[in-house]
């Protein structure tokens, strides 16, 4: 599920390092490791729910990020794991 949200890949490259931007998964995990004792129903779905409402992400029904249009030009916003843990 983080992998996703986070749109990280979790597999490596040929030359072994991780070519994925903003990080790989482990870069992820590393920032705030207290994020694998949280819960996904309990703590990450509503903690992420409450950022889709006040509009801070764009989340799909599914609480993964939603692609932006090609007209607007917007990012995807990334969700720090201290924050999602918040």
């Amino acid at each position: 599920y983080l992998s996703s949200l986070w749109g990280v890949s979790v597999s490596r490259s040929e030359n072994g390092e991780d070519d994925e931007w903003p990080g790989c998964l482990s870069d992820n995990l590393r920032e705030y490791p207290q994020i694998l004792t949280l819960s996904k129903e309990g703590n990450i779905v509503p903690t992420l729910s409450f950022y889709n409402m006040t509009g801070y992400v764009n989340l799909d029904v599914h609480g993964l990020p939603r692609e932006p249009r090609p007209s607007t030009q917007q990012t995807i916003s990334i969700i720090r794991s201290r924050y999602i843990a918040s």
